[in-house]
């Protein structure tokens, strides 16, 4: 059970009869409520200050959800965490809305999809969009658009994959070395076969040359 401080407030200072500070009871967002911890009904009706480090839980009625700090604490200082920041009660739009079959969806801001939410839509390729790109939640938790679908493209061609040799690091190099040494081998074959018709025989690239042998002659 939280320890109660009684006090009141005046001129926006906090008065507590003793020596420990609190915080004044603020009011909840609209269509929503506060949960003090620890505290009965009967309590929370008579108390006007809570105790330094109380913290308070936003809750929202239906189906809303805090947008905005949640919680709240109270701070040396007489005030609460994140005052600067409002905390309100957005009622929610469909989720079915925030996916798309064969398509990709993207939604600002990120968080729930309530009041002000954005969507964006594409499909994947091979696929044509049927409505609307965007749609936006409204106040009243609707879409203001029906939501697109990715229809199956029946012209679509498939890009042909790129060739093996280009996929390859450094193919480039690769394949001039294939080339210079294909050219190699050629004028080699081409040198070996000249050799032959003259009378001599060239083996490998050291130049060396062997006599052609006469019918009936031995090395």
């Amino acid at each position: 059970m939280a320890t109660l401080f009684f006090g009141k407030i005046k001129n926006k200072d906090i008065i507590i009869h003793g020596s420990a500070l609190g915080c004044a009871i603020i009011r909840p967002p609209r269509d929503g409520g506060i949960r003090y911890r620890g505290l009965t009904q009967e309590q929370i009706r008579s108390v006007q200050v809570l105790p330094v480090d109380y913290e308070i839980e936003y809750i929202c009625r239906g189906n809303r959800v805090i947008v905005g700090p949640k919680v709240r604490k109270c701070l040396p200082n007489g005030t609460w965490t994140d005052l600067s920041q409002h905390s309100r009660c957005l009622l929610l739009c469909p989720r079915v809305w925030t996916s798309l079959e064969n398509g990709r969806v993207s939604s600002w801001p990120l968080g729930p999809p309530v009041e002000g939410t954005v969507l964006h839509y594409s499909c994947l390729p091979g696929f044509i969009l049927m409505g609307r790109n965007s749609t936006q939640c409204n106040k009243m938790g609707k879409w203001d658009m029906p939501k697109p679908v990715c229809h199956y493209d029946r012209h679509y061609k498939v890009p042909l994959p790129p060739a093996e040799s280009s996929m390859l690091p450094g193919s480039g190099d690769t394949l001039s070395s294939c080339l210079i040494l294909m050219k190699s081998q050629h004028r080699l074959l081409s040198s070996d076969n000249r050799a032959r018709q003259g009378g001599v025989r060239v083996r490998g690239n050291s130049g060396t040359k062997y006599p052609q042998l006469q019918p009936g002659e031995r090395l």
